[in-house]
Protein backbone atom coordinates (compact mmCIF):
# COMPACT_ATOMS: atom_id res chain seq x y z
CA UNK A 1 0.00 0.00 0.00
CA UNK A 2 1.57 3.01 -1.25
CA UNK A 3 2.01 6.42 1.43
CA UNK A 4 -0.22 8.90 1.16
CA UNK A 5 1.46 12.49 0.14
CA UNK A 6 0.07 15.26 2.41
CA UNK A 7 -1.15 18.63 1.16
CA UNK A 8 1.38 21.27 0.55
CA UNK A 9 2.24 24.05 3.03
CA UNK A 10 2.20 27.66 2.43
CA UNK A 11 4.39 29.81 3.92
CA UNK A 12 4.94 33.57 3.35
CA UNK A 13 7.33 34.98 1.06
CA UNK A 14 9.26 37.40 3.16
CA UNK A 15 10.93 40.45 1.97
CA UNK A 16 14.87 39.33 1.19
CA UNK A 17 13.19 36.24 -0.84
CA UNK A 18 11.33 38.30 -2.77
CA UNK A 19 13.98 40.43 -3.60
CA UNK A 20 15.92 37.89 -5.49
CA UNK A 21 12.84 37.52 -7.67
CA UNK A 22 12.33 41.55 -8.99
CA UNK A 23 16.32 40.86 -9.96
CA UNK A 24 15.44 38.27 -12.51
CA UNK A 25 14.83 38.54 -16.06
CA UNK A 26 15.31 36.85 -19.12
CA UNK A 27 18.98 37.52 -18.85
CA UNK A 28 19.45 37.55 -15.42
CA UNK A 29 19.04 34.21 -13.04
CA UNK A 30 19.44 34.54 -9.31
CA UNK A 31 20.69 31.01 -8.46
CA UNK A 32 24.44 30.29 -6.94
CA UNK A 33 26.38 27.29 -7.52
CA UNK A 34 28.99 24.86 -6.66
CA UNK A 35 31.67 22.80 -8.75
CA UNK A 36 33.87 20.44 -6.79
CA UNK A 37 35.80 17.67 -7.62
CA UNK A 38 36.08 14.96 -5.83
CA UNK A 39 39.37 11.98 -6.17
CA UNK A 40 37.74 8.19 -5.47
CA UNK A 41 39.74 6.22 -2.82
CA UNK A 42 42.75 4.06 -3.97
CA UNK A 43 41.51 0.79 -5.31
CA UNK A 44 38.44 1.97 -6.49
CA UNK A 45 36.85 0.04 -9.66
CA UNK A 46 35.59 1.79 -12.80
CA UNK A 47 31.93 1.20 -11.61
CA UNK A 48 32.67 3.74 -8.13
CA UNK A 49 31.21 6.73 -9.30
CA UNK A 50 27.95 5.11 -10.97
CA UNK A 51 27.46 2.75 -7.82
CA UNK A 52 28.00 6.29 -5.51
CA UNK A 53 25.17 7.66 -8.00
CA UNK A 54 22.71 4.62 -7.15
CA UNK A 55 23.19 4.74 -3.65
CA UNK A 56 22.43 8.87 -3.52
CA UNK A 57 19.54 8.26 -5.49
CA UNK A 58 18.36 5.67 -2.80
CA UNK A 59 17.60 8.49 -0.28
CA UNK A 60 14.31 9.91 -0.53
CA UNK A 61 14.58 11.72 2.83
CA UNK A 62 14.37 15.20 1.34
CA UNK A 63 14.80 17.93 3.59
CA UNK A 64 12.21 20.91 4.03
CA UNK A 65 14.37 23.43 2.48
CA UNK A 66 14.71 21.58 -0.89
CA UNK A 67 10.47 20.86 -0.97
CA UNK A 68 10.02 24.39 -2.04
CA UNK A 69 8.31 25.77 -4.78
CA UNK A 70 5.97 28.68 -5.58
CA UNK A 71 2.47 28.40 -5.22
CA UNK A 72 2.31 30.23 -8.24
CA UNK A 73 4.33 32.32 -11.09
CA UNK A 74 2.79 36.43 -11.12
CA UNK A 75 5.11 38.94 -11.51
CA UNK A 76 7.67 39.33 -8.76
CA UNK A 77 5.78 41.61 -6.44
CA UNK A 78 2.66 39.22 -6.39
CA UNK A 79 4.54 36.06 -5.77
CA UNK A 80 4.04 33.28 -3.58
CA UNK A 81 3.65 32.01 -1.39
CA UNK A 82 6.11 29.45 -1.04
CA UNK A 83 4.83 25.88 -1.05
CA UNK A 84 6.32 22.79 1.38
CA UNK A 85 5.61 19.94 -0.77
CA UNK A 86 5.85 16.52 0.58
CA UNK A 87 9.36 14.92 0.25
CA UNK A 88 7.76 11.96 -1.83
CA UNK A 89 6.25 14.51 -4.26
CA UNK A 90 9.57 15.79 -4.86
CA UNK A 91 11.12 14.33 -8.53
CA UNK A 92 14.74 13.19 -8.06
CA UNK A 93 15.10 11.76 -11.05
CA UNK A 94 14.69 15.37 -12.60
CA UNK A 95 17.03 17.33 -10.20
CA UNK A 96 19.44 14.71 -9.67
CA UNK A 97 21.30 14.38 -12.74
CA UNK A 98 24.36 11.83 -13.26
CA UNK A 99 26.50 12.32 -16.90
CA UNK A 100 30.16 11.63 -18.15
CA UNK A 101 32.08 14.13 -20.33
CA UNK A 102 34.65 12.00 -22.99
CA UNK A 103 37.28 10.13 -21.32
CA UNK A 104 39.69 11.73 -20.63
CA UNK A 105 38.05 14.81 -19.79
CA UNK A 106 40.13 17.45 -19.23
CA UNK A 107 39.35 20.60 -16.98
CA UNK A 108 38.38 22.79 -19.90
CA UNK A 109 35.95 20.49 -21.03
CA UNK A 110 34.57 20.66 -17.75
CA UNK A 111 34.62 24.39 -17.59
CA UNK A 112 32.37 24.53 -21.01
CA UNK A 113 30.12 21.91 -19.59
CA UNK A 114 29.59 23.88 -16.45
CA UNK A 115 29.76 27.18 -17.63
CA UNK A 116 26.46 25.96 -19.70
CA UNK A 117 24.71 24.35 -16.55
CA UNK A 118 25.36 27.12 -14.74
CA UNK A 119 23.76 29.63 -18.04
CA UNK A 120 20.38 27.78 -17.60
CA UNK A 121 17.80 29.33 -14.90
CA UNK A 122 16.23 27.22 -12.66
CA UNK A 123 12.27 25.79 -12.87
CA UNK A 124 10.20 27.94 -10.67
CA UNK A 125 7.52 25.15 -10.98
CA UNK A 126 9.67 22.60 -9.10
CA UNK A 127 11.55 23.05 -6.22
CA UNK A 128 14.55 25.67 -7.12
CA UNK A 129 18.19 23.64 -6.90
CA UNK A 130 20.14 20.91 -8.69
CA UNK A 131 22.67 18.39 -8.58
CA UNK A 132 24.93 17.03 -11.02
CA UNK A 133 27.38 13.87 -10.81
CA UNK A 134 29.72 14.25 -13.50
CA UNK A 135 32.17 11.80 -14.19
CA UNK A 136 35.36 10.92 -17.22
CA UNK A 137 37.85 13.55 -16.03
CA UNK A 138 41.40 12.71 -15.82
CA UNK A 139 42.92 10.00 -13.45
CA UNK A 140 39.37 8.96 -12.80
CA UNK A 141 38.39 11.85 -11.35
CA UNK A 142 34.68 13.04 -10.75
CA UNK A 143 32.95 16.89 -10.38
CA UNK A 144 29.81 17.94 -8.00
CA UNK A 145 27.70 20.56 -9.53
CA UNK A 146 25.10 21.89 -7.51
CA UNK A 147 22.92 25.00 -7.85
CA UNK A 148 20.04 26.66 -5.65
CA UNK A 149 17.95 30.03 -6.39
CA UNK A 150 19.66 32.79 -3.73
CA UNK A 151 15.78 33.00 -2.28
CA UNK A 152 16.26 29.55 -1.15
CA UNK A 153 19.47 29.82 0.30
CA UNK A 154 22.49 32.15 0.34
CA UNK A 155 26.18 31.31 -0.72
CA UNK A 156 27.12 30.68 3.06
CA UNK A 157 24.29 28.57 3.76
CA UNK A 158 25.21 26.28 0.54
CA UNK A 159 28.26 25.86 0.85
CA UNK A 160 28.13 24.87 4.52
CA UNK A 161 25.05 22.33 3.39
CA UNK A 162 27.38 21.15 1.12
CA UNK A 163 30.13 20.72 3.32
CA UNK A 164 27.73 19.03 5.80
CA UNK A 165 26.58 16.48 3.49
CA UNK A 166 30.51 15.13 3.38
CA UNK A 167 31.99 13.08 6.22
CA UNK A 168 35.25 14.04 7.80
CA UNK A 169 36.56 9.80 8.06
CA UNK A 170 37.99 9.05 4.90
CA UNK A 171 36.66 5.35 5.35
CA UNK A 172 33.10 6.13 5.55
CA UNK A 173 30.83 4.87 3.21
CA UNK A 174 28.15 6.82 3.03
CA UNK A 175 27.69 9.06 0.44
CA UNK A 176 25.27 11.45 2.08
CA UNK A 177 23.11 14.05 -1.10
CA UNK A 178 22.81 17.23 -0.28
CA UNK A 179 19.00 17.51 -0.88
CA UNK A 180 19.08 15.55 2.58
CA UNK A 181 20.19 18.40 4.55
CA UNK A 182 18.21 20.90 5.91
CA UNK A 183 20.78 23.97 6.17
CA UNK A 184 17.65 25.62 8.73
CA UNK A 185 18.05 23.01 11.34
CA UNK A 186 14.18 22.97 11.82
CA UNK A 187 11.41 22.02 9.45
CA UNK A 188 10.98 25.93 8.53
CA UNK A 189 11.78 26.73 5.15
CA UNK A 190 13.78 30.27 3.44
CA UNK A 191 10.88 32.74 4.40
CA UNK A 192 10.51 31.37 8.46
CA UNK A 193 13.51 32.78 9.77
CA UNK A 194 13.94 33.53 13.75
CA UNK A 195 14.70 37.14 12.60
CA UNK A 196 11.32 37.12 10.24
CA UNK A 197 9.08 35.37 12.36
CA UNK A 198 9.92 37.68 15.14
CA UNK A 199 7.51 40.20 13.03
CA UNK A 200 3.95 39.65 14.86
CA UNK A 201 1.14 40.06 13.06
CA UNK A 202 -2.15 42.21 13.27
CA UNK A 203 -1.45 45.49 15.43
CA UNK A 204 1.73 44.77 16.77
CA UNK A 205 3.05 43.91 12.84
CA UNK A 206 1.82 47.05 11.75
CA UNK A 207 3.39 48.94 14.46
CA UNK A 208 6.82 47.09 13.89
CA UNK A 209 6.41 47.98 10.19
CA UNK A 210 6.17 51.54 10.57
CA UNK A 211 8.94 51.53 13.37
CA UNK A 212 11.39 50.26 10.96
CA UNK A 213 10.12 51.73 7.87
CA UNK A 214 10.86 55.17 10.18
CA UNK A 215 14.26 53.82 10.73
CA UNK A 216 15.12 53.49 7.16
CA UNK A 217 14.65 56.91 6.35
CA UNK A 218 16.72 57.38 9.50
CA UNK A 219 19.15 55.43 8.12
CA UNK A 220 18.85 56.65 4.76
CA UNK A 221 19.32 60.24 5.68
CA UNK A 222 22.44 59.50 7.49
CA UNK A 223 23.74 58.14 4.56
CA UNK A 224 23.00 60.90 2.81
CA UNK A 225 25.39 63.01 5.18
CA UNK A 226 28.06 60.54 4.93
CA UNK A 227 28.88 61.86 1.27
CA UNK A 228 31.06 65.07 2.70
CA UNK A 229 33.48 62.22 4.30
CA UNK A 230 36.12 61.16 1.24
CA UNK A 231 36.94 57.68 3.25
CA UNK A 232 33.58 56.43 2.62
CA UNK A 233 32.81 54.39 -0.43
CA UNK A 234 28.71 54.97 -1.27
CA UNK A 235 26.61 53.36 -3.84
CA UNK A 236 26.56 55.09 -7.18
CA UNK A 237 30.13 56.73 -6.15
CA UNK A 238 31.95 55.09 -8.56
CA UNK A 239 32.99 54.94 -12.32
CA UNK A 240 31.26 53.16 -14.96
CA UNK A 241 32.85 50.64 -16.54
CA UNK A 242 31.64 49.95 -20.78
CA UNK A 243 32.73 46.08 -19.82
CA UNK A 244 31.48 45.66 -16.18
CA UNK A 245 28.26 47.80 -16.30
CA UNK A 246 26.32 47.14 -19.06
CA UNK A 247 23.16 44.97 -19.90
CA UNK A 248 24.06 41.64 -19.86
CA UNK A 249 22.83 38.41 -22.03
CA UNK A 250 21.92 34.73 -20.79
CA UNK A 251 25.02 33.11 -21.47
CA UNK A 252 27.67 32.47 -19.00
CA UNK A 253 31.41 31.57 -18.28
CA UNK A 254 32.75 30.15 -15.49
CA UNK A 255 36.44 29.81 -14.74
CA UNK A 256 38.46 28.93 -11.61
CA UNK A 257 41.83 29.06 -10.02
CA UNK A 258 43.37 27.51 -7.09
CA UNK A 259 46.32 28.27 -4.44
CA UNK A 260 47.43 26.88 -1.78
CA UNK A 261 46.17 28.80 1.33
CA UNK A 262 49.46 29.14 3.06
CA UNK A 263 50.95 31.77 -0.17
CA UNK A 264 48.48 34.28 0.98
CA UNK A 265 48.90 33.72 4.70
CA UNK A 266 52.17 34.81 4.23
CA UNK A 267 51.46 37.62 2.14
CA UNK A 268 48.88 38.49 5.04
CA UNK A 269 51.32 38.46 7.52
CA UNK A 270 53.98 40.55 5.10
CA UNK A 271 51.95 43.34 4.90
CA UNK A 272 50.15 43.24 8.01
CA UNK A 273 46.40 43.09 5.99
CA UNK A 274 43.72 40.54 6.37
CA UNK A 275 43.91 37.38 3.97
CA UNK A 276 40.18 39.15 2.40
CA UNK A 277 42.43 42.06 1.53
CA UNK A 278 45.10 39.45 -0.15
CA UNK A 279 42.13 38.28 -2.00
CA UNK A 280 40.62 41.59 -2.82
CA UNK A 281 43.85 43.15 -4.17
CA UNK A 282 44.89 40.06 -6.09
CA UNK A 283 41.88 40.37 -8.02
CA UNK A 284 41.98 44.08 -8.78
CA UNK A 285 45.21 43.69 -10.22
CA UNK A 286 43.70 41.02 -12.67
CA UNK A 287 40.95 43.04 -12.92
CA UNK A 288 43.16 46.07 -14.03
CA UNK A 289 45.77 44.01 -16.32
CA UNK A 290 42.28 42.24 -17.96
CA UNK A 291 40.67 45.54 -18.59
CA UNK A 292 43.59 47.31 -19.88
CA UNK A 293 44.42 44.61 -22.45
CA UNK A 294 40.50 45.13 -23.89
CA UNK A 295 41.01 48.70 -24.37
CA UNK A 296 39.79 50.05 -20.84
CA UNK A 297 42.57 51.53 -18.94
CA UNK A 298 41.58 52.20 -15.54
CA UNK A 299 41.76 55.82 -14.18
CA UNK A 300 39.60 56.13 -11.11
CA UNK A 301 39.07 52.87 -8.65
CA UNK A 302 37.01 50.73 -9.38
CA UNK A 303 34.31 49.53 -6.10
CA UNK A 304 33.31 46.07 -5.17
CA UNK A 305 30.54 45.23 -3.20
CA UNK A 306 31.96 42.82 -0.47
CA UNK A 307 29.38 40.66 1.39
CA UNK A 308 29.60 40.64 5.16
CA UNK A 309 27.50 37.94 7.24
CA UNK A 310 25.19 38.36 9.44
CA UNK A 311 24.91 35.70 11.02
CA UNK A 312 25.07 35.25 14.73
CA UNK A 313 27.01 32.47 16.63
CA UNK A 314 25.76 28.93 16.56
CA UNK A 315 22.28 30.06 14.35
CA UNK A 316 21.33 27.59 11.58
CA UNK A 317 23.03 28.62 8.80
CA UNK A 318 20.03 28.54 6.45
CA UNK A 319 18.58 31.29 4.12
CA UNK A 320 19.65 34.70 3.51
CA UNK A 321 21.38 36.66 6.37
CA UNK A 322 24.11 38.76 4.74
CA UNK A 323 24.96 42.85 4.17
CA UNK A 324 27.66 43.92 1.91
CA UNK A 325 30.43 46.60 2.03
CA UNK A 326 31.61 48.75 -0.51
CA UNK A 327 35.44 49.15 -1.10
CA UNK A 328 37.48 50.40 -3.31
CA UNK A 329 39.68 48.42 -5.40
CA UNK A 330 42.10 50.95 -6.28
CA UNK A 331 42.72 49.71 -9.55
CA UNK A 332 44.11 53.26 -10.84
CA UNK A 333 47.26 52.62 -8.57
CA UNK A 334 49.69 50.57 -10.67
CA UNK A 335 51.52 49.58 -7.88
CA UNK A 336 50.91 46.63 -6.29
CA UNK A 337 52.24 46.67 -2.53
CA UNK A 338 50.26 50.45 -2.23
CA UNK A 339 47.25 49.03 -3.85
CA UNK A 340 47.14 46.29 -1.19
CA UNK A 341 47.46 48.82 1.55
CA UNK A 342 44.86 51.40 0.16
CA UNK A 343 42.64 48.09 0.09
CA UNK A 344 43.00 47.29 3.16
CA UNK A 345 42.34 51.03 4.42
CA UNK A 346 38.96 51.12 2.51
CA UNK A 347 37.93 47.68 3.42
CA UNK A 348 38.83 48.16 7.54
CA UNK A 349 37.00 52.41 7.28
CA UNK A 350 33.96 50.24 5.39
CA UNK A 351 33.78 47.12 8.20
CA UNK A 352 34.17 49.17 11.00
CA UNK A 353 31.38 51.35 9.89
CA UNK A 354 29.32 49.21 9.58
CA UNK A 355 30.08 46.62 13.01
CA UNK A 356 29.25 49.73 15.00
CA UNK A 357 25.94 49.61 14.19
CA UNK A 358 23.34 47.55 15.64
CA UNK A 359 22.66 43.84 14.80
CA UNK A 360 18.98 45.56 13.34
CA UNK A 361 20.71 48.54 11.72
CA UNK A 362 22.95 46.00 9.90
CA UNK A 363 19.87 44.47 8.53
CA UNK A 364 18.33 47.27 7.28
CA UNK A 365 21.57 48.42 5.58
CA UNK A 366 20.97 45.66 3.96
CA UNK A 367 17.40 46.67 2.30
CA UNK A 368 19.00 50.43 2.06
CA UNK A 369 21.45 48.62 -0.44
CA UNK A 370 19.09 46.75 -2.89
CA UNK A 371 16.46 49.07 -2.66
CA UNK A 372 17.78 51.25 -5.24
CA UNK A 373 19.09 47.80 -7.46
CA UNK A 374 15.43 46.31 -6.90
CA UNK A 375 14.04 49.53 -8.11
CA UNK A 376 16.26 49.81 -11.52
CA UNK A 377 15.40 46.16 -11.99
CA UNK A 378 11.66 46.83 -11.96
CA UNK A 379 11.93 50.09 -14.09
CA UNK A 380 14.14 48.08 -16.78
CA UNK A 381 16.85 50.83 -16.33
CA UNK A 382 20.00 48.62 -14.82
CA UNK A 383 22.72 48.48 -16.80
CA UNK A 384 21.28 51.11 -19.48
CA UNK A 385 23.85 54.16 -18.65
CA UNK A 386 24.15 55.49 -15.43
CA UNK A 387 26.49 54.86 -12.22
CA UNK A 388 26.33 51.14 -11.12
CA UNK A 389 25.94 50.48 -7.22
CA UNK A 390 29.02 48.84 -7.48
CA UNK A 391 31.34 47.78 -10.38
CA UNK A 392 31.02 43.83 -9.14
CA UNK A 393 30.74 41.79 -6.30
CA UNK A 394 33.95 39.81 -4.72
CA UNK A 395 33.08 37.97 -2.18
CA UNK A 396 35.44 35.47 0.47
CA UNK A 397 33.63 32.46 1.78
CA UNK A 398 35.62 30.81 4.59
CA UNK A 399 35.20 26.88 5.07
CA UNK A 400 36.56 23.64 6.90
CA UNK A 401 40.57 23.40 6.97
CA UNK A 402 40.25 19.85 7.61
CA UNK A 403 39.88 17.37 4.44
CA UNK A 404 36.60 15.56 3.63
CA UNK A 405 34.84 12.85 2.15
CA UNK A 406 31.67 11.98 -0.59
CA UNK A 407 31.95 8.03 -0.12
CA UNK A 408 35.30 7.46 0.60
CA UNK A 409 36.17 10.01 -2.37
CA UNK A 410 38.49 13.09 -1.45
CA UNK A 411 37.12 16.35 -1.74
CA UNK A 412 39.98 18.09 -3.93
CA UNK A 413 38.93 21.13 -4.78
CA UNK A 414 35.36 23.18 -4.31
CA UNK A 415 34.88 26.37 -6.27
CA UNK A 416 31.43 28.85 -5.74
CA UNK A 417 29.74 29.99 -9.03
CA UNK A 418 27.62 33.30 -7.73
CA UNK A 419 25.22 35.28 -10.25
CA UNK A 420 24.93 37.99 -12.27
CA UNK A 421 22.44 40.66 -12.89
CA UNK A 422 22.21 43.28 -15.89
CA UNK A 423 25.06 46.46 -14.41
CA UNK A 424 27.51 43.37 -13.08
CA UNK A 425 28.92 41.76 -15.64
CA UNK A 426 31.35 39.56 -13.12
CA UNK A 427 31.47 37.92 -10.22
CA UNK A 428 34.42 36.68 -8.31
CA UNK A 429 34.07 34.36 -5.05
CA UNK A 430 36.27 32.53 -3.49
CA UNK A 431 35.67 29.45 -0.76
CA UNK A 432 38.72 28.03 1.24
CA UNK A 433 38.39 24.52 2.15
CA UNK A 434 41.49 21.85 2.91
CA UNK A 435 43.79 24.39 3.05
CA UNK A 436 43.30 26.49 -0.37
CA UNK A 437 41.67 29.06 -1.83
CA UNK A 438 39.37 27.86 -4.62
CA UNK A 439 37.97 31.00 -6.65
CA UNK A 440 35.01 30.91 -9.07
CA UNK A 441 35.18 33.88 -11.35
CA UNK A 442 31.55 33.79 -13.31
CA UNK A 443 31.23 36.39 -16.77
CA UNK A 444 28.91 37.51 -18.96
CA UNK A 445 29.90 35.33 -21.93
CA UNK A 446 29.24 38.40 -24.34
CA UNK A 447 30.35 40.57 -22.45
CA UNK A 448 34.09 39.35 -21.21
CA UNK A 449 35.91 37.27 -23.33
CA UNK A 450 38.91 35.62 -22.45
CA UNK A 451 37.70 35.37 -19.27
CA UNK A 452 40.91 32.53 -18.64
CA UNK A 453 42.84 35.33 -19.28
CA UNK A 454 41.96 37.09 -15.64
CA UNK A 455 42.10 33.64 -13.78
CA UNK A 456 45.78 33.55 -15.06
CA UNK A 457 46.66 37.40 -13.94
CA UNK A 458 45.60 36.11 -10.65
CA UNK A 459 48.51 34.16 -10.51
CA UNK A 460 50.76 36.44 -11.59
CA UNK A 461 49.56 38.75 -9.17
CA UNK A 462 50.20 37.06 -6.26
CA UNK A 463 53.26 35.83 -7.43
CA UNK A 464 54.16 39.94 -7.90
CA UNK A 465 53.28 40.17 -4.38
CA UNK A 466 55.01 37.52 -3.38
CA UNK A 467 58.37 38.60 -4.73
CA UNK A 468 57.95 42.04 -3.04
CA UNK A 469 57.31 40.39 0.13
CA UNK A 470 60.38 38.60 -0.12
CA UNK A 471 62.50 41.91 0.16
CA UNK A 472 59.50 43.54 2.32
CA UNK A 473 60.66 41.39 5.54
Amino acid sequence: MSKQTRSPIKHPLNLVDRGFFLFESDEAYCHVGLRAIFTPPEGAGPEFVRELVASMRERHDVAPTFTYTLAHHLPPLLLGPWLQLDPTAVDLDYHFRHSALPRPGSQRELGILISRLHSRPLDPSRPMWEQHIIEGLEDGRFALYFKVHHALMDGVAGTQAFIKSLATDPANPVARPIWTVDPHNTGAGPSVQPRIATLSTGLRGIVAGVADAGRLVLDAAKKVSEVRDPKNVLPFGGPTSPTLNGRISRQRRAVTQTYELTRLKAVSAAYGVTLNDVFLAICAAALRRYLEDIGEPQVRSLTAGVPVSLRQPNVAAGGNAVSMVLAKLHTELADPVERLNAINRSTSDGKAALMRKSPAAREREAVLIAGPLVAQSLLGIAGRGGLPHANLVLSNVPGPPAPHYLGGATLEEAYPLSMLMHSQALNITAFSTGGRLNIGIVGCRDKLPHLQRMANYLAVALAELEAVAKTHV
